[in-house]
């Protein structure tokens, strides 16, 4: 059996069938949308949870219960975002390397605009997009928000109050 000589992986094109990579990214997609609904399920449920225990103070055990609680869901928190990282990771490849989204056109796919991130091994792709900014209430000042940035600020600050509670 004759074996091909020894190519650089990026020399190497493989052959795709289109339909089943529109498969594969339409599946990568659908997934992130039911991680992304889970992730904001759990937060309705930590919420619930919040309100529920520290509806008529909160003695020193359900504090306990509470910290507990945040830890938790934010480990889940982590994890869904790792998934995420992992799901647009395989849908940036297929937009760039299958689908040949690259050099002035890397930002074009539906992921590269949602991750603004850098294609490594691209030399000719342009700087990324800005993150996007959100003006808050009238100030001036934009400053860069994620959800990320949300659920880590909510599941701390639970966190910081059940501690103060325990001591």
């Amino acid at each position: 059996m004759d074996t091909p000589e020894a190519v650089e992986p990026k020399q190497m094109r493989l052959e795709f069938d289109p339909d089943n990579v529109r498969a594969e990214y339409a599946a990568v997609n659908s997934y992130s949308s039911t991680v992304a609904t889970f992730r904001f399920t759990l937060v309705g449920f930590f919420l619930a949870a919040v309100g529920l225990v520290v509806r008529d103070g909160i003695p020193r055990d359900d504090a306990l219960l509470l910290l507990a609680l945040s830890l938790c869901l934010w480990i889940l928190e982590l994890r869904n975002r790792a998934l995420l990282g992992n799901l647009s990771g395989r849908a940036l490849q297929i937009e760039r390397d299958i689908w040949g989204y690259s050099g002035s056109r890397a930002y074009d796919g539906f992921v590269s605009r949602q991750m603004k991130s850098r294609p490594a091994d691209d030399a000719d792709a342009p700087e990324p997009p800005r993150l996007d900014v959100t003006r808050i209430f009238f100030w001036k000042a934009r400053l860069p928000v994620s959800h990320t940035l949300g659920l880590d600020l909510m599941y701390l600050s639970v966190a910081i109050y059940a501690i103060t509670k325990i001591w």
